[in-house]
């Protein structure tokens, strides 16, 4: 879950500037699902929740990174 909280802090670090806020918002939701998952000790659902939070969270991310490097 740490990965997951650093690529969304990542994606939030974008700003404004988010392309895709979304995908950060499907991120934030998805880690507070694997959080729950994990204090109720549903582990495999915590660790798939907090995988798609990262994948969620590199997807704004990298949007947003392509949006601003284009001239």
């Amino acid at each position: 879950m740490s990965d997951a909280r650093q690529a969304i802090n990542a994606a939030r670090a974008v700003g404004d500037e988010l392309a895709n806020p979304q995908a950060l918002e499907e991120a934030e939701l998805l880690i507070e699902a694997a959080s729950r998952a994990l204090s109720e000790g549903r582990y495999r659902e915590a660790r798939s929740a907090a995988m798609a939070a990262k994948r969620s969270a590199m997807l704004a991310r990298e949007a947003s990174l392509g949006v601003l490097e284009k001239p």
